[in-house]
Formats: structure tokens, C-alpha cells, sequence
């Protein structure tokens, strides 16, 4: 049996989609536009069932195309994640805010994914008191950015450090790639562009 927590086999899949167009709530921001929510049974997001704090667990996001449609713009997010699952060679394209933004999530996976055009690309993130461990950002393309970074991982708080980061082996401009606060790459790897 393999030792590394990444490896997995995911009975649930979300594979095969094409997530095309999105109408933005004029009364949220543009990350709120997830096409394809995975979250925690929290308050506040536990909107079909109790508010439990079960979290998402073994599901890969792999295979799709999100993108703008013929007559609306694209989605918020492909994804913003607050739970740990590998996202695998997805083709994310015109959304509005960050193609990939996972907060808050464990054990996360995020390799051979084509971000273009995009105002972010991928972007990974832990918040107060919740440091996080085990995350790999290796293998994606990213281009054609906007304002935001091509690539991020962030902790603004001093009790929510993230380690064990492997970032490599990404095509991107090294200029978009950004560390916030206490990022440490796991024993032997590196960290993209530091």
C-alpha cells in the first residue's frame, strides 16, 4: 500500500463535464460562481442537511471544460474547493476570478490542469486557526492571466501554516507566482519559482 495520503482511488467522480456560461449574482462576489461546489457541512453552507462539519471525501475532479457559452461569461471558479480532492487535467478557460481556488482544504492534489485567460489561475489558500498539510501543484499549464496571480498558495494568519507544499514542474510565467506567509515545501522538494 502507498504511503503517500494523495494516493487514492476516488469512488466518486466528477469526470466528463462541460460547464459553459454562468450568470453572476450581482450581490456576491465572483468566487461565489463555483462550477462545481465541494464543500464542508458548515452553517452557512449546509443548505440540503445538517451543518455537521463532514467534509466532501473522495472525489476527483477530472476531465472537464469550463468556459464562457456562447451567450453568457464564464463561471466565477471551476472550483474553490474547501475540501481535499485531487483535481486532475481539467481545460478551464474565461472564468472571472481564479480558474482554481481551494480554501481551507487538506491533502490537496492539483496537477495537469490548462488555465487560460483567466483573472487568477490556481490559488490555494489556509485561513485562521486551520494550518493545512500536503499540497502538490505540479504539471499545469497557466496563461494569459489577469490581475490576479498565475499561481498562489496564501496563510495571512500565523496559527494556519502550510506545509509539506510541492510545487513543480508548472508552465508559467514566474513573475505571476506568488507565496504568502509560512509556505514550507516538503523534505526534498521545491517550491516553483521561490
Amino acid at each position: 500500500m502507498d504511503d503517500n495520503p494523495l494516493t487514492t482511488v476516488s469512488p466518486h467522480t466528477v469526470s466528463g463535464c462541460t460547464l459553459r456560461g454562468w450568470i453572476a449574482d450581482p450581490n456576491a462576489g465572483l468566487w461565489h460562481g463555483e462550477a462545481v461546489q465541494l464543500d464542508v457541512a458548515a452553517d452557512g453552507t449546509a443548505w440540503a442537511g445538517l451543518g455537521d462539519r463532514t467534509p466532501c471525501r473522495d472525489i476527483l475532479l477530472t476531465a472537464n471544460v469550463c468556459d464562457a457559452s456562447g451567450s453568457q461569461a464564464g463561471w466565477g471558479q471551476f472550483t474553490g474547493s474547501h475540501t481535499g480532492v485531487p483535481i486532475e487535467n481539467n481545460t478551464v478557460a474565461g472564468t472571472r476570478w481564479d480558474a482554481i481556488g481551494t480554501l481551507n482544504a487538506q491533502n490537496v492534489r492539483i496537477t495537469g490542469n490548462t488555465v487560460t485567460g483567466r483573472a487568477g489561475g490556481i490559488y490555494v489558500k489556509s485561513i485562521q486557526d486551520q494550518p493545512l498539510a500536503t499540497v502538490e501543484i505540479t504539471g499545469n499549464r497557466i496563461s494569459g492571466i489577469g490581475d490576479r496571480d498565475a499561481l498562489a498558495i496564501r496563510t495571512d494568519a500565523a496559527d494556519a501554516p502550510i506545509t509539506e507544499a510541492v510545487v513543480d514542474g508548472n508552465t508559467v510565467d514566474c513573475a505571476e507566482v506568488r507565496y504568502y506567509g509560512a509556505v514550507t515545501p516538503r523534505a526534498g522538494a521545491v517550491l516553483q519559482c521561490r
